[in-house]
């Protein structure tokens, strides 16, 4: 039963992740995301993060020891250091934060209380969880076929993002600053830029093993970045283009 239970999550992981992907991006930067109840109550939206934080938890520690696959402690101590510092200014930094302008006037003063504490503890909580999948229980998990997979759904759902945009944001395009709308089927420009910056790495790997298709799908999210006013999203994607003429002038 449970080697039946193994095989079949172990098939279906790739898939598992990207729909973890996906509800985490509705849920990143928003109360007011996916779906149409979540939006209604911050309770609900903390529960649905946390049970589909808890769920997915499950079924990869399931694969990972039930494959009997051993843990690098490098790698552990690597991810706690990253859970260490990222507590320390969360919970020590001085409450009280004043902002004042030039004119010596107060405009805005902020203090975390113990309820915004605790949301950017369960915040970090799922980044450290998200680098520890990529770290220590990805590559033990997955196989390559099953990441090219995952890399594909991603680059699918960027693609259809993207064809959402153009038929019913495209009023929003070529706008070079904040009031850029274009978001996509997201509550929140950012999520669609992560989503296109992911889409990015995604394309990386097959170009690195010469499939020219991945060649244009890179562009063309280049290309969206540019249209969506994606500012981060485009340096990334310019960056990683210097880094691939590199790469192919150095291999040539």
């Amino acid at each position: 039963m449970k080697n039946k239970a193994y095989s079949f999550f172990r098939v279906l992981y790739p898939y598992l992740f990207f729909a973890y992907f996906v509800f985490s991006l509705f849920a990143a930067f928003s109360v007011d995301g996916f779906p149409s109840l979540i939006e209604r109550s911050n309770v609900v939206s903390t529960v649905f993060k946390i049970t589909l934080f808890l769920v997915f938890l499950g079924i990869t520690a399931f694969l990972f020891f039930f494959g009997k696959n051993k843990i690098d402690l490098r790698l552990v101590v690597v991810v706690l250091l990253l859970l260490f510092f990222g507590l320390i200014p969360l919970w020590f930094y001085p409450e009280p934060y004043t902002l004042v302008a030039v004119d010596g006037q107060t405009h805005f003063a902020f203090k975390a209380n113990l309820k915004e504490k605790i949301n950017g503890t369960i915040s970090l909580l799922r980044t450290v969880f998200g680098i520890s999948i990529t770290l220590i229980f990805l590559p033990k998990i997955m196989r390559k076929r099953d990441f090219f997979t995952l890399f594909r759904l991603i680059l699918l759902f960027s693609y259809f993002c993207i064809a959402y945009a153009l038929l019913f944001q495209r009023q929003y395009m070529f706008k070079s600053d904040y009031s850029s709308e274009t978001r996509s089927i997201f509550s929140n420009k950012n999520s669609f830029g992560i989503l296109l910056f992911a889409a990015m790495l995604c394309c990386v790997p097959s170009m690195i093993t010469g499939r020219k298709r991945y060649f244009f799908a890179f562009s063309g999210l280049l290309i969206s970045a540019l249209l969506c006013y994606c500012r981060s999203t485009l340096l990334v994607g310019l960056i990683l283009s210097f880094g691939l003429l590199l790469f192919f002038g150095i291999k040539s």
